[in-house]
């Protein structure tokens, strides 16, 4: 008989009592990662899956909500309070309320830049102080947003309620560029961005990529149904989570793979390879250039969080709360 295969489990843990949400996170200065829960809940992890700390937000409701790294802290943001945590102790630097219109209720979050955290408004964007949370200044956004912000060379790039992608320089309030798109109300997701080129989705399925050398619209996709995850954009694809499918184009708009159904949380792609979580509880890795599949694994609860690649290793978050750390070659075998 052949030898069994080894499986590429290499550890798991039931990390909290509810679904892991959003995206796995990782504070690389601290070496630790921080799961979230739509209840509100935060753990920090060792990369062995030992829990080093937990605690409770008053956050509630957004299966997308997510925390933010930054020079070893974690910045987490949702319906009703905004707090930063030592990534490697699980003390609050600090925690304020959140109501109205600077509530990220719908799972936006922030963006760290160099010497401020960008921090969504329904209106704005605030500059607040890593350390303190304090209000520095507040950059105002014609038409309203419901997005994330993302930092594009110290610009914060961001895209209102009718479809215009900004770049607004931070220290001026300057609008130093601007590109009508068809989108409209993009929501909770962040701008894509890879070198000269920026991609988002809105509400209503509209795939858009946008090249910021020329300051114009790429190219635009229509998708069944709204998009409300970051999207993946690498050198070899851009994928869009749209109503349970999975959507893979090309950097040129070019689909690349059929629509993939039943898809659980948003993808991962890591060095060509497309990483996806399925209703029937398997998790896949499927080649992009051909589409072929390189493995198949068993999991014993959905996927229900972006998976995350580093150093050679993917963690997963499971809907039943678990940390699961994979080996990828293992995988592939």
């Amino acid at each position: 008989p052949e030898p069994a295969k080894a499986s590429p489990i290499v550890s798991a843990i039931r990390a909290q009592r509810a679904a892991v949400g959003g995206s796995v996170v990782r504070v690389p200065d601290a070496g630790v990662f921080v799961l979230t829960d739509p209840r509100g809940g935060l753990t920090g992890l060792s990369a062995d899956g030992q829990v080093l700390w937990s605690l409770e937000t008053a956050n509630r409701g957004a299966d997308a909500m997510s925390a933010v790294p930054y020079k070893g802290v974690a910045y987490f943001s949702g319906s009703n309070e905004f707090l930063a945590v030592d990534a490697r102790s699980g003390e609050v630097l600090f925690r304020r309320a959140l109501d109205g219109e600077r509530s990220h209720v719908l799972g936006n979050r922030t963006a760290p830049f160099a010497d401020f955290i960008a921090f969504p408004t329904m209106v704005g964007v605030e500059l607040v102080d890593p350390r303190t949370g304090e209000l520095k200044r507040t950059l105002p956004i014609p038409g309203g947003t419901t997005m994330s912000p993302a930092n594009y060379g110290g610009l914060v790039a961001i895209v209102n309620q009718r479809g215009v992608f900004m770049l607004i320089d931070p220290e001026t309030g300057e609008l130093r560029g601007q590109i009508q798109t068809g989108a409209q109300q993009p929501v909770a997701l962040a701008p894509r961005i890879l070198g000269d080129r920026a991609c988002f989705a809105d509400r209503k399925g509209l795939l858009v990529m946008v090249d910021l050398s020329s300051m114009s619209v790429a190219w635009e996709r229509p998708l069944p149904a709204g998009v409300f995850n970051d999207l993946e954009f690498s050198e070899d694809a851009v994928v869009a989570l749209s109503r349970g499918a999975a959507y893979v184009f090309s950097p040129d708009g070019a689909e690349l793979l059929k629509p993939i159904q039943n898809v659980t949380a948003p993808p991962l792609l890591s060095r060509g390879v497309l990483y996806y979580g399925t209703a029937d509880r398997s998790f896949v890795a499927t080649r992009l250039s051909d589409g072929e599949e390189l493995g198949r694994l068993g999991l014993d609860a959905r996927l229900s969080a972006r998976p995350l690649a580093a150093e050679g290793f993917i963690y997963l978050g499971l809907a039943d709360g678990s940390f699961v750390k994979l080996d990828a070659s293992r995988l592939a075998e």
